[in-house]
């Protein structure tokens, strides 16, 4: 059975003095096989005057019911290509005016995400996206410049950028269920594109800086962290919490770029210098410097480089 989840309250607003609810729509995008259609399930079982509608199913009535994974991703790209107007239609044809949370399940391209956004503008949004932990082991990850992010193609990685909410596919369904409903609780005060945060980067900037890292890397779940590493969950809590493991916390998430970690565990180099730049750079600031191109570096970038050449560059930035 089912873990029960308090009842979802209205979000309210006040304008021109009146006070009115609005309506809530999540979206949940993720991998295949992340659980996707659990966490829709249990959100619409526990929460009252929901309803479910779903990208996936809309994608199977048109391709058969029978057909192969691959026949559905080319059914759902050419869909989303050809006509996303036509297929959003398609999947909210059945959505009834009652409904007080809306929850639309396998969103898989940020194009379809947009458009939804704007067909929902008079309602509040969030975007949850299920990310799977890292299944290859140590060994793997070497060869830094080949490493990918492990979403599956279809999920762009703006969808990554654009969560209000990432949660770990490894959580219990009534675990990540909870998290949305802290999230929607607050879904009305959420911080826009303009305010700068605490650490003098706004929302936008942070999205542009993990599309830079996923063009390239993964970015890691403190449960990849523990698995990769060998160690136990205490200890991956404790050296994101004193910083030892360098981390981006984002959509209430700490995202590890897997080049902070080498074939032995945490790479050296990363964690020596973001030790020492920690008094004068923020997280995101030091990530943007390691992807960047280094005068000190004859045109490297300082995430390309260990050892004395990574100590160099360190040394001349503390030194401006």
């Amino acid at each position: 059975m089912n873990a029960a989840v308090t009842p979802l309250p209205d979000v309210t607003r006040r304008r021109r003095g009146r006070s009115h609810s609005e309506r809530l729509v999540v979206t949940i995008a993720g991998e295949v096989d992340a659980g996707k259609r659990a966490l829709a399930d249990l959100l619409d079982d526990d929460f009252p005057g929901a309803q479910t509608v779903s990208f996936a199913e809309a994608v199977h009535n048109r391709a058969g019911g029978d057909a192969p994974a691959d026949i559905l991703r080319v059914t759902g790209q050419s869909w989303v290509e050809s006509d996303p107007d036509g297929l959003i239609d398609t999947v909210l044809r059945q959505v009834r005016d009652d409904a007080q949370l809306l929850i639309i399940n396998s969103v898989h391209h940020y194009e379809i995400q947009e458009r939804l956004r704007q067909r929902f503008s008079d309602r509040n949004n969030l975007l949850v996206l299920l990310k799977k932990s890292v299944h290859d082991g140590m060994a793997k990850i070497r060869d830094l410049s080949e490493v990918n992010m492990n979403l599956d193609a279809d999920v762009n990685r703006q969808l990554l950028s654009h969560a209000d909410l990432i949660l770990d596919a490894s959580r219990s369904v009534a675990e990540n269920a909870l998290h949305i409903q802290q999230l929607a609780r607050s879904a009305g005060r959420r911080d826009q594109v303009g305010p700068l945060f605490v650490d003098g980067y706004t929302l936008a900037e942070k999205r542009d800086i993990l599309n830079e890292v996923t063009a390239e890397f993964e970015l890691l779940l403190p449960s990849d962290i523990a698995r990769l590493t060998g160690r136990d969950q205490e200890w991956v809590k404790q050296i994101l919490g004193d910083g030892r493991l360098l981390s981006l916390a984002f959509a209430g998430m700490p995202l590890v770029p897997r080049f902070a970690l080498d074939a032995s565990g945490i790479r050296p180099a990363v964690a020596e210098g973001w030790s020492a730049l920690r008094p004068v750079m923020s997280s995101w600031e030091f990530v943007g410097w390691l992807l960047s191109e280094n005068g000190e570096l004859d045109a490297r970038r300082p995430v390309d480089v260990d050892g004395n050449e990574f100590r160099r560059a360190v040394q001349a930035e503390l030194i401006q």
